[in-house]
């Protein structure tokens, strides 16, 4: 049995797994965004930013003085990020999304891809990376 106060109460209607994503979550975006304001990065590319690690990465960069471009898959991601305010959202699925995408990161000095679709998006994001 752990001890009460290494534990955190849950209100009534929260299961366990949306339980443990009140630490793990918070905790991830905190030490991505921290490390990347850390190594000076002025503008970061961010897949699946329309998740709750995705906006909350959104909301910490906003607050560093960091630019975000937000690559998403699906016009109702772009319309969530829209309506949370991000400036720069682009679509993976656009003809022109790799140019799109290297002249706004070249624009902005975009210098870190933080990626957690994998795949092809994520080889088509990082190319488009300035050098």
């Amino acid at each position: 049995m752990a001890p009460a106060l290494r534990c955190v109460p849950l209100r009534a209607g929260v299961d366990l797994d949306q339980g443990a994503t009140l630490l793990t979550n918070p905790l991830t975006a905190w030490v991505l965004a921290t490390r990347a304001r850390r190594e000076g990065h002025r503008a970061v590319v961010l897949t699946a930013p329309a998740g709750a690690v995705g906006q909350m990465l959104n909301r910490l960069f906003t607050r560093q003085g960091q630019t975000v471009i937000n690559v998403v898959r699906k016009p109702a991601h772009a319309e969530i990020l829209r309506t949370l305010g991000a400036a720069h959202v682009l679509d993976s699925t656009a003809p022109d999304f790799v140019s799109r995408l290297g002249a706004l990161a070249a624009e902005l000095g975009a210098s870190l891809l933080l990626d957690a679709v994998g795949g092809e998006t994520a080889g088509l994001a990082l190319g488009a990376m300035p050098d």
